[in-house]
């Protein structure tokens, strides 16, 4: 005996909201400018190594330099990643559907 196909009464999962969306957005945006940053240092880090180990010590001033540089750009794009998203928010008196009250109020 088979039996009956039960079909959920509920809208199913809610949809995250536009503003979480961005923020999202946001934050993997950062994720991928920051991995950038460290590919590139990373990839001076080993020119610097190979110019020191072959004796070349004149470029080690622009290297160094550069591995500043990403650091600091690496920073300020983290730093921006502890701002709280931007959200609207409204006072507890309003609510949505209610009656606003008149401008002489």
């Amino acid at each position: 005996m088979s039996t009956p196909i039960r079909h959920s009464t509920s809208k199913g999962p809610a949809l995250p909201s536009l503003e979480l969306q961005q923020a999202t957005t946001r934050l993997n945006r950062r994720i991928v400018l920051v991995a950038a940053v460290v590919m590139a240092e990373l990839w001076t880090l080993t020119a610097a190594f190979e110019s020191w180990a072959v004796g070349e010590t004149s470029k080690m001033g622009w290297i160094l330099g550069f591995q500043l540089v990403c650091f600091l750009l690496a920073l300020s794009i983290c730093w921006g990643a502890g701002a709280p998203a931007r959200v609207k928010t409204y006072p507890a008196t309003h609510r949505f559907g209610s009656p606003q009250p008149a401008a002489g109020d």
